[in-house]
Parts: C-alpha cells; sequence; structure tokens
C-alpha cells in the first residue's frame, strides 16, 4: 500500500486578506471591510482540500523559521498533512502574500513575495518519498520539481502539474505530465493559440492524458483521452475566489484517483472549487466527500454555460 495517495511539491505562504467594497483604486485609499490572515499557497492548499476529501496527504517544500512559517507548519499538521519532508530555512522569512477581494464580485488581486532562498531543492526529495505516492502534484515553480516529476514517471506515478507560470524548464515538465490543469492565461504564455480548442490540442501534444483550462465563472474545458469535455461553474454565493483553482485541482485529483469517468473527474473539479468560494481564504469553506457527492447527483446546480 502506498504511504500516500497524493505527495504535493511546490510552495505555502501565509495570506493576509483584505475584503475591500469594490475593485483596488491606483493610486487611492481603502478602508477594508475585513481582514483575515491565513496559510495559503496553490500546492498547500489543494492538499488540506484532499484531506477534507478523505485522502492522504503529504507535503514538500521550504518555508523560514518566522512566525508565519510556525503558522504554516501548525495549519499543515492540523488538516493532517504528512511534513516529514518539508524543508525549513533557517534566517530565512516565508512567502506572504497580500490579497485584496472585491466584495461585490468576489475577485481577488494577489501581490506577494518570496526569497529565492527557498527555492526547492529537488535533490533533497528522498526517492521513497515519491515512489510511496500514488499521485505527484506540482505547482512547476522550481526546477527541483521537474527531477521530482521525471523520478515519479520512472516509478509509475501519476504526474499532476498546476500550470500558471513558464519558466525555462516548463516545456521539459509538461512532456512527463499525465495531468495538466492551466489557467486562462498560461497557453498564451507559453506561445500556443489563444482559443481553448487549439490551446488544449496544443498541450495535449506534450503527451499528458488529461488537460484542462480553468475558465472562473464559465467553468472549465479540458481534452481527456482526445475526447473535448466542458462543464459549467457551480451556482453557489461566492464571497471570495482566493484558492479556487486550487480546489478546483483537488477535484481533479480525486476523480481521477476514485476512477471516475472523465465527464465526472471535470464535474468534480468544477464542484469543489465552486464550493470553496463560499468564504474567505482558500481553506474556509471546502468541501467534504459526501457533500461533494451530494453536488454531483444534483447536476442542475450547474450554471449554463458558453464554452464551446
Amino acid at each position: 500500500m502506498k504511504s500516500w495517495d497524493v505527495l504535493g511539491i511546490g510552495h505555502a505562504c501565509v495570506d493576509d486578506i483584505c475584503v475591500l467594497d469594490g475593485a483596488v483604486i491606483p493610486g487611492g485609499k481603502m478602508r477594508a471591510r475585513r481582514h483575515y490572515q491565513l496559510s495559503g499557497g496553490q500546492v498547500p492548499n489543494c492538499l488540506v482540500a484532499l484531506q477534507r476529501l478523505g485522502l492522504r496527504t503529504a507535503f514538500v517544500g521550504k518555508i523560514g523559521d518566522d512566525l508565519n512559517g510556525t503558522a504554516i507548519l501548525s495549519d499543515l499538521v492540523e488538516e493532517g498533512v504528512g511534513i516529514e519532508e518539508l524543508q525549513i530555512g533557517r534566517g530565512l522569512a516565508s512567502q506572504h502574500a497580500f490579497i485584496m477581494v472585491n466584495a461585490t464580485t468576489a475577485e481577488r488581486t494577489i501581490v506577494w513575495r518570496r526569497p529565492e532562498a527557498l527555492a526547492i531543492d529537488g535533490a533533497r526529495i528522498p526517492a521513497q518519498a515519491i515512489a510511496g505516492a500514488r499521485a505527484l502534484h506540482l505547482d512547476g515553480q522550481d526546477e527541483g520539481g521537474l527531477a521530482a516529476a521525471r523520478a515519479a514517471k520512472e516509478e509509475g506515478v501519476v504526474v499532476s502539474l498546476d500550470a500558471e507560470e513558464v519558466l525555462g524548464h516548463t516545456a521539459e515538465l509538461l512532456q512527463v505530465c499525465d495531468l495538466i490543469v492551466a489557467d486562462a492565461a498560461f497557453p498564451e504564455k507559453l506561445g500556443l493559440p489563444a482559443d481553448d480548442k487549439s490551446a488544449l490540442a496544443a498541450m495535449a501534444r506534450f503527451g499528458a492524458r488529461f488537460v484542462a483550462i480553468t475558465a472562473g465563472n464559465r467553468g472549465a474545458i479540458a481534452l481527456a483521452d482526445g475526447r473535448l469535455l466542458t462543464c459549467p461553474a457551480l451556482n453557489v454565493d461566492s464571497v471570495d475566489t482566493t484558492g479556487a483553482g486550487d480546489a478546483f485541482r483537488a477535484g481533479i485529483l480525486f476523480g481521477f484517483l476514485s476512477q471516475w469517468p472523465w465527464e465526472r473527474v471535470l464535474q468534480a473539479g468544477c464542484a469543489v472549487g465552486g464550493l470553496s468560494t463560499r468564504g474567505y481564504g482558500g481553506r474556509a469553506s471546502l468541501p467534504s466527500a459526501s457533500e461533494l457527492h451530494a453536488v454531483l447527483d444534483q447536476p442542475e446546480v450547474f450554471r449554463r454555460t458558453n464554452l464551446p
């Protein structure tokens, strides 16, 4: 039996979330309606969502030994995420993000900082940790993740990528991925066609079985084993979209590891992503497995969409 369902490699941070009455005004001053300080990060948020759904997860990353690092560590432990391979950089500040949420639209703007010394050293990730997982999930931000992905591929471990940034090693990383979920801006950054269908086809040529592009309140579009699939967004009262993409990726991984049909896998992504927007921050309103199943059994709760 594998030690973990999903091993995640990426960056953790602390989010300072300010809820505003409208959009950020350049050069102006705005009073925050609410303020929260919560743990975040693309991969940690995804792992916490998977824990809430009942899977076993572990996190590989690097944090500082400051108060923010202590908070990140404490929250991961509280959620049951394994931290055996978490690296702590002495004298370093942990990643910190400032998030402005528009209370009218639930859209958010993120500003973040991270010391270069927090880059993940792939050589320090034990081979047995990678081989001991059913799936490896990465944010692709460090070249160290590429070595881990290659090792996972050799061990028959499913490789999943949260595709947002394009860096020098991104093209090589895409070639070893089984599942790729990209945000709407990723294809253009990679130099791919602008329209979703062509972008999906181009990403699929790297070799992944499942590629998807998220489209916010329009839902998502995917290419799975050559089949084009679409799913509308969940009809839910959203207050904050922070971490919705991370939750979407958790739904995809949960459905895939549950061996569901591709249509249901994509629905799971949209459902978990949508449900996560009911509260502030990336974790406050993540669903349980029973709540997810209840939503998936009611297809009428998904909005209509104009995706192709």
